[in-house]
């Protein structure tokens, strides 16, 4: 009995310190790689980095307790993650911001915390995470990156999206807000990089200029007792009527709002989101999306709207999902066949007439995966994909510079106006090719009766260049060109190039 009880003990202590070895792994890892690269310590202000806190807090990795039968009560990982949880700040940059160099004591010698509206934003904000929501730290985009490295600054911008994610709670500082009827009038809600401090965080908490909660009136609630009750919400993202009113104010399905998954999401409606954001810095645009689409690609100050078609390269080399060319408006100066920027994917266009457009949310929500020609592939000469393209006739049209076409295929008796000033209807050579019809097999593509369906407008360019596909230019238009189906269309499917450049 006693050397069964002796290995007992044994196997006991084994597991114990097996457990302790892999906490202190775990620990290790998620400090150097998950954390960010600085946090401030709220107990005293102190700007910490990953080599700081990994001093600090290591000798306080205990072996978490086990049942009876040897099971976590916790996991290794949810035990790590509570010994370093950090608020993380959202807001709009004011004046006297506190900056890296301000904050980071060890560099510059210890001083005097600075002072100004600024700091003290950044004041209130660390007092709202350690008092209402108990964390140890927090971060701010103001003070805890180091914009004189750039190799820190790349993965800053490049993990910014993980570490609101990966935040205990993200508190939103609304400069212009007293009550949810100035949302409209917000600037958070129209920025760049607000977007996914929006999307990313598991948690989330508005505060209005006072840092007062933001809340609904009562009257607001009268029909939903629970949330009357309760508010005010620790959590934004819990509550219904909040997630309608910045749904509305965004333009953003309550359904994304609940941390779905991005990646399950149409690219057209995630460009749509930002579609009418601002950044300071042109190159923001595209590297405020990083997150949205899962993408990382180099940092570049200082090449203009060119990061945005590098972003475009990397969605074609990874996305599956044919609404990537349901945009309309401006073209790249980079690519023809690409956008200049998530504008063009804006759901309404100015100039177009009832009718010969249909808000892309009608009919490009939700797109089941087998829509369209899923494996678009990016070229030399251009964006090779299989459309199902139906010749046109054009003609031009009183008014605004417009043209109108009409499929010379008899079984489709619609004409499609383009809003455009790239137009000569007298060239032949037009066609549209649509791009979200249903493949019957691997050559035919088939429209259903009853059914909307966007396309593009094309004209064939006559070279010798490609012989595996036709050569078209897609003629940039003010409107997405959209249609509905009065009849079941069935057509054998034609592989396009859609060209980067003008080809003679």
């Amino acid at each position: 009995m006693y050397h069964l009880i002796s290995s007992i003990n044994m196997a006991q202590e084994s597991n114990e310190e097996r457990l302790r070895r892999t906490c202190l792994d775990y620990f290790d890892e998620y400090v150097f790689n998950q954390l960010p690269l600085y946090l401030i310590r709220l107990s005293d202000m102190e700007l910490l980095s990953r080599n700081d806190i990994w001093e600090d807090v290591r000798p306080l990795v205990d072996i978490p307790k086990l049942n009876y039968q040897g099971v976590l009560l916790e996991s290794c990982e949810e035990y790590v993650r509570n010994l370093v949880e950090f608020a993380i700040l959202s807001h709009r940059w004011g004046f006297g911001e506190p900056q890296f160099y301000e904050m980071s004591s060890k560099r510059y010698g210890k001083k005097t915390m600075p002072t100004g509206p600024g700091f003290e934003k950044l004041l209130e904000f660390c007092k709202k995470a350690r008092d209402d929501y108990g964390c140890a730290y927090a971060w701010s985009d103001t003070c805890c990156i180091n914009k004189e490295s750039s190799t820190e600054l790349e993965e800053a911008i490049r993990s910014m999206y993980r570490w609101y994610k990966d935040a205990y709670v993200c508190i939103v500082h609304l400069a212009q807000t007293s009550s949810i009827k100035d949302f409209p009038s917000e600037p958070w809600f129209t920025r760049g990089w607000t977007l996914q401090e929006l999307l990313a965080p598991r948690r989330l908490r508005l505060f209005g200029k006072d840092w007062r909660p933001i809340c609904p009136e009562k009257e607001d609630l009268s029909g939903d007792g629970d949330e009357v009750d309760s508010f005010p919400y620790p959590n934004d993202k819990r509550s219904s009527f909040m997630l309608m009113a910045i749904s509305q104010v965004t333009d953003i399905h309550v359904k994304h709002l609940h941390n779905t998954p991005l990646q399950s999401i149409s690219v057209c409606e995630r460009m749509t989101w930002a579609s009418q954001r601002q950044t300071t810095r042109v190159e923001d645009v595209a590297y405020s999306l990083f997150g949205i689409f899962d993408i990382s690609i180099p940092i570049a100050y200082g090449e203009g709207g060119r990061a945005f078609y590098r972003l475009m390269e990397a969605i074609v080399q990874r996305c599956t999902d044919p609404t990537l060319f349901a945009w309309a408006g401006k073209r790249s100066p980079y690519s023809l066949a690409l956008p200049s920027s998530p504008a063009c994917y804006r759901r309404t266009v100015p100039g177009t007439v009832p009718g010969n457009y249909l808000p892309k949310s009608t009919f490009l929500r939700g797109l089941p995966p087998d829509i369209g020609d899923p494996s678009y592939t990016n070229t030399k000469l251009g964006l090779q994909v299989k459309l199902l393209v139906v010749p046109v006739r054009g003609h031009h049209s009183t008014g605004p510079p417009r043209c109108e076409f009409t499929p010379i295929d008899t079984a489709l008796p619609h004409t499609i106006t383009a809003f455009s000033r790239h137009i000569s209807p007298d060239i032949d050579g037009y066609a549209l090719g649509i791009v979200n019809y249903t493949a019957t097999d691997e050559t035919h593509g088939e429209l259903h009766a009853g059914k909307y369906y966007f396309c593009m407008l094309l004209l064939r360019l006559w070279t010798h260049y490609t012989n595996y596909a036709t050569l078209r230019l897609k003629i940039p238009t003010k409107n997405l060109l959209t249609f509905y189906s009065i009849v079941t269309f069935r057509e054998k499917l034609e592989t396009v190039c859609l060209s980067h450049n003008w080809v003679d």
